[in-house]
């Protein structure tokens, strides 16, 4: 499905987890009905309505197998791909652009840089891409941006990249610094540029998995944010 021109992929899984079988939900219900009903055919009438309700195959929520096994059904709704915080913004042009890493971790490129002219400088501007979010399923990560400066002004703050928080601390950063943000989705298997966004919406509960490597240093400096 999509809305508009943003593709939306969705997953929809039965899953089954078993639950007794018929004949101990019925020694179940035989056990408590006892206790309080005397009358010992409306304890089997009672029971004859929980087998027949158990079996019924229109019931959407058990299933009992060809064993006589109880299985609760539920159905699980699941998004593919990266998260559709962007798509309240609005699409902007592709254009692809020369895009040098600057930093990895254990998920690939986490920030990337673009000059701004061909000039070869050792100290250039430019704009900055930071890896904010990364589908492991369809090798997609997106990165949000911010133009820089210089690239040597940040090369105290390279020395961060032991911090397994830096990567977050660096998007958190980026999205404080303007009431708008530039998004980039990006097929990392041949570095095309997917999708260009600019939005004024923020991700919930986006940032550095727990587990992540520290991010490595690709070149001598990080371009400056400031």
């Amino acid at each position: 499905m999509s809305w508009g021109q943003y593709p939306i992929r969705w997953r929809l899984t039965l899953k089954r987890k078993k639950n007794g079988s018929v004949a101990e939900w019925l020694e179940s219900r035989k056990n408590l009905l006892q206790t309080h009903e005397p009358d010992s055919q409306k304890v089997n009438e009672d029971l004859l309505k929980l087998e027949q309700f158990l079996r019924d195959p229109t019931d959407g929520n058990i299933e009992v197998d060809e064993n006589d096994d109880c299985w609760n059904l539920h159905w699980l709704l699941q998004r593919i791909g990266v998260s559709g915080w962007p798509f309240a913004g609005q699409i902007l042009p592709v254009n692809q652009k020369k895009l040098e890493s600057i930093a990895t971790d254990n998920q690939g490129d986490a920030v990337l840089f673009c000059r701004s002219s061909d000039e070869q400088s050792s100290d250039h501007n430019g704009e900055a891409w930071a890896r904010i979010e990364y589908d492991a399923e369809t090798n997609i990560g997106r990165y949000i941006s911010v133009r820089v400066s210089t690239q040597s002004s940040l090369n105290s703050l390279i020395q961060k990249g032991n911090d397994p928080e830096w990567l977050k601390f660096l998007t958190n950063f980026i999205m404080s610094k303007s009431d708008e943000i530039r998004v980039m989705d990006r097929q990392e298997s041949n570095k095309e540029i997917l999708r260009l966004y600019q939005t004024k919406e923020r991700p919930a509960g986006i940032g550095i998995r727990e587990n992540s490597t520290p991010i490595t240093h690709t070149s001598c400096f990080f371009p400056h944010y400031f």
